[in-house]
């Protein structure tokens, strides 16, 4: 992957609010969240806005989307192995463990 599709899946990942990790069903219901909020009889916006919104945030999903469902996942066996050791919090801790606040 080059810095010019990692820019883009972090833009559009930021465009639907999403920060860090996120599985498809928590990126779909990031979506409807944020395409509700941009609809002009809840939002207050004017209508030509609220279609710009909805444009970039259907850009931004379907991309995701498509990513996701062309990401490659390794089935070998050692692989399945190194990532069914780790629990949640293994992965907190690698995260967060180092960190004032959380350590």
């Amino acid at each position: 992957m080059d810095i010019t599709t990692a820019t883009a899946i972090r833009d559009a990942a930021t465009a639907l609010g999403i920060t860090g990790e996120a599985s498809m069903g928590e990126i779909r219901h990031r979506y409807h969240e944020k395409i509700k909020q941009c609809h002009p009889d809840i939002a207050g916006i004017d209508a030509p806005t609220s279609h710009q919104e909805t444009i970039h945030l259907n850009e931004s999903y379907h991309f995701l989307m498509e990513y996701c469902m062309n990401y490659r996942f390794s089935f070998r066996v050692d692989d399945l192995i190194k990532t069914a050791e780790k629990t949640h919090s293994d992965i907190w801790n690698n995260r967060f463990g180092d960190d004032p606040i959380w350590g």
